[in-house]
C-alpha cells in the first residue's frame, strides 16, 4: 500500500495514473464495501464507488480547459454533490445505489478521458456531455435503479426536476423506465 499511496500522490491530477491508482487499490477496497444481498457490482465498480469523488468532474473541466458553462461543472458535478449530499433521505439499499451510479457514471468519462489520451482525437469540453449522458442508461439500470423504492425515486425525480424536461434527460428517463418494465 505505500507504493500506492506515493503513485496517488505523484499523479493526482493525470488521469493517465488512474490505471495505476485503480490496480494498486482495487483488491484492498473490494473486500471491505458491504452490500445489500442481491446487489452486486463487478470489482472494478466496487473500487469506484469506494474512491469516487464529484471533485472529479471539476478537476476534468480544468485540465480540459472548460468554459464554466460546460456539462461537467453544469450538470455533473452539480448533480453528482447534490445526491452525495442528500443521501441521508434515502433508504440504506438507495444510498447504496446511488453510490454504484455515481461511481460508474464517473468511471465511464474516467475511461473516455484516459483513451483519448491514446488516440489523434482527445477528448474535448463538448464531447463530455455525450460522454456523460450516454452512460446515464446503463449505469442506472446495472446499478439497481429499477429495484428502488418508489419513493427514492420519486427523490431523485425532485433533484432533477429542472431536467426532466431537456431532451436528452427525457430520453434517457424514458430509456431506464422501459428497461425497468423488462
Amino acid at each position: 500500500m505505500i507504493g500506492a499511496a506515493s503513485a496517488v500522490t505523484s499523479c493526482l491530477t493525470h488521469f493517465a495514473c488512474a490505471a495505476v491508482i485503480f490496480l494498486e487499490f482495487q483488491a484492498a477496497y473490494a473486500a471491505y464495501i458491504p452490500l445489500s444481498p442481491g446487489f452486486t457490482p463487478t470489482p472494478e465498480m466496487r473500487y469506484y464507488i469506494e474512491i469516487s469523488d464529484c471533485d472529479f468532474y471539476k478537476n476534468l473541466s480544468d485540465e480540459l480547459g472548460c468554459s464554466p458553462k460546460n456539462y461537467l461543472t453544469k450538470f455533473a458535478y452539480r448533480y453528482c454533490v447534490k445526491f452525495e449530499k442528500t443521501a441521508h433521505k434515502y433508504n440504506k439499499e438507495s444510498q447504496e445505489i446511488l453510490r454504484y451510479i455515481r461511481g460508474c457514471l464517473i468511471h465511464s468519462m474516467q475511461v473516455a478521458a484516459q483513451n483519448s489520451l491514446f488516440k489523434e482525437n482527445p477528448l474535448r469540453c463538448e464531447d463530455t456531455e455525450s460522454v456523460g449522458f450516454n452512460s446515464h442508461v446503463q449505469c442506472y439500470v446495472d446499478g439497481g435503479f429499477c429495484r428502488m423504492n418508489t419513493r427514492d425515486k420519486l427523490r431523485i425525480a425532485v433533484a432533477i426536476r429542472r431536467e426532466l424536461m431537456h431532451p436528452k434527460t427525457h430520453k434517457i428517463r424514458r430509456e431506464i423506465s422501459r428497461r425497468c418494465t423488462k
